[in-house]
C-alpha cells in the first residue's frame, strides 16, 4: 500500500468507527497516555500530508513523523484497526483528533 493509501485507509477506518458510534461522551472522559499519543501522531500525520507538496517530500516527512513519535506505519495501522474493538473509546479519540485539527 502506498503512503497516500495507508493515510486514506487510516482516516477511513477512524471515520467508519466514529460513524458507527453515534453516542455522546461525557466531557470528563480522559484519554489515556497511549490514546493521547495516537491522537498526536494522527494530527501530525494529517498536517504533514496537508503541507507536503510532492510524494517524495511527503514520504520523507511521514517517516520523520513516525520517528519523532517512536512508532512505525505498521504499529499505527494496527492501533487504528484496534479502535473497532472499542467503539465508545474510538468516539472520544476521534473527537480529540477533530478538536486538535480544528484548534487555532
Amino acid at each position: 500500500m502506498s503512503r497516500g493509501g495507508w493515510m486514506r485507509f487510516s482516516v477511513a477506518v477512524v471515520l467508519a468507527i466514529f460513524a458507527s458510534t453515534v453516542q455522546s461522551c461525557a466531557p470528563s472522559e480522559k484519554l489515556d497516555p497511549t490514546e493521547m499519543q495516537y491522537v498526536k501522531l494522527t494530527v501530525a500525520l494529517a498536517k504533514t500530508r496537508v503541507f507536503s507538496r510532492d510524494t517524495i517530500t511527503l514520504s520523507r516527512k511521514i517517516d520523520s513523523v513516525f520517528r519523532v513519535f517512536h512508532s512505525t506505519e505498521s504499529a499505527y495501522k494496527k492501533q487504528t484497526t484496534s479502535l473497532a474493538e472499542e467503539p465508545a473509546r474510538s468516539a472520544i479519540i476521534f473527537r480529540a483528533i477533530t478538536d486538535s485539527l480544528n484548534a487555532k
